[in-house]
């Protein structure tokens, strides 16, 4: 009995499907009930507004006070009924930031408005959330901040979907000390430093972005785990995308290009990363590997050139680096990003790639 392609492609996509259903459910119970984006309210004409502050820990700040003070902010926070802010026009005037959230667990939703103007600074962004839970920010423009378009400290289960960054002094998207959350289809540009730039996160998922002409890197990873990079578009920046002291992630079916100096490049003890199928042009090294970053699982990468180079202080190497198909080094804790990864690719795209 012959079997077809087509057939053998539709049992892998089922299992794959399968495999995440189950992951998911174990993964996600209890955790993102009801966790859904809320449909988009239209909007003509964008409302001025001044700076919002907003502390669940502060009876006069916390969103029940803000609803209350604010008619137009429509929602209960609870999941179904995320509490809505929309078609806000926000100039910081040289403030710290456009939108501050602290210590929240309510579902809430920032779309289709614009934040511009803040100050230079360590805390300084458009939208500044630190120890926030469940929320979306969608549809917004972001620009001419003096640091950070979005900064995320502490956070979890949230969303950045959809937005514009561009001519940021510092990067587009910041997020420290966050886990399991998602940046997707946003478009960013023109910044001096990174375009997204994870210092100690885990389970962070970016994939269909469009990022151009960053300072230094498109992506900046520092001690990030078991996050994935899938799909998005990088080009004109000093480095494709970057990881230090990260491991265990999954970099793959990229485009990046117009590169001054390394596509991609681990360093640092960057370990037990996996690199495959990303598209790599146009840049003075495709791929950077350091000799400290060992147990690199390179895999169907289309680079004209892959170098190693020797880094200072390096402990001997317990496994060797791999290119084909040996050895997947992912741990199981990475099993449901690389899982998802390959879902998003077999079920919305099939990319075809020329060679570099």
């Amino acid at each position: 009995m012959r079997i077809s392609k087509n057939s053998v492609s539709s049992f892998l996509t089922i299992c794959v499907l399968g495999l995440i259903i189950i992951i998911s459910a174990g993964y996600f119970m209890n955790k993102t009930t009801d966790y859904q984006v809320s449909p988009s309210l239209s909007e003509e004409f964008l409302e001025n507004s001044s700076p919002i502050y907003i502390d669940g820990l502060d009876p006069n700040n916390n969103w029940e006070t803000f609803a209350a003070n604010n008619p137009s902010i429509i929602g209960m926070g609870e999941p179904g009924n995320a509490y809505m802010i929309y078609g806000l026009l926000i100039d910081a005037k040289g403030g710290s930031s456009c939108i501050t959230i602290k210590n929240s667990n309510v579902l809430f939703q920032i779309d289709n408005s614009v934040f511009f103007n803040t100050s230079q600074g360590d805390n300084s962004a458009g939208i500044y959330l630190e120890n926030v839970s469940y929320g979306f920010i969608l549809n917004s423009d972001f620009y001419d901040h003096g640091s950070n378009g979005i900064t995320l400290i502490n956070s979890r289960y949230l969303t950045i979907w959809g937005n514009s960054f561009h001519n940021n002094r510092g990067t587009g998207i910041y997020f420290s000390g966050t886990s399991s959350c998602t940046i997707l289809e946003n478009i960013i540009n023109e910044h001096e430093g990174n375009g997204i730039e994870l210092y100690n996160n885990q389970e962070i998922a970016i994939y269909e972005n469009n990022i151009s002409v960053s300072g230094h890197s498109a992506f900046q990873l520092t001690k990030t785990t078991n996050s994935i990079i899938i799909n998005n578009i990088i080009s004109h920046s000093y480095n494709g995308i970057t990881l230090e002291d990260s491991r265990h992630n999954t970099i793959t079916y990229n485009n990046i290009s117009h590169i001054d100096e390394n596509g991609i490049i681990l360093q640092e003890n960057s370990r037990y990363n996996t690199i495959s199928y990303n598209k790599i042009s146009y840049a003075f090294y495709c791929i950077s590997i350091g000799s400290s970053s060992y147990g690199t699982h390179l895999k169907n990468n289309e680079a004209s050139l892959i170098r190693t180079f020797k880094e200072v202080s390096i402990p001997p190497s317990p496994l060797p680096q791999t290119n084909g198909d040996s050895g997947n080094l992912l741990p199981l804790l990475g099993y449901f990003v690389v899982v998802v990864a390959f879902c998003v690719v077999i079920i919305r795209k099939s990319n075809k790639y020329s060679i570099c």
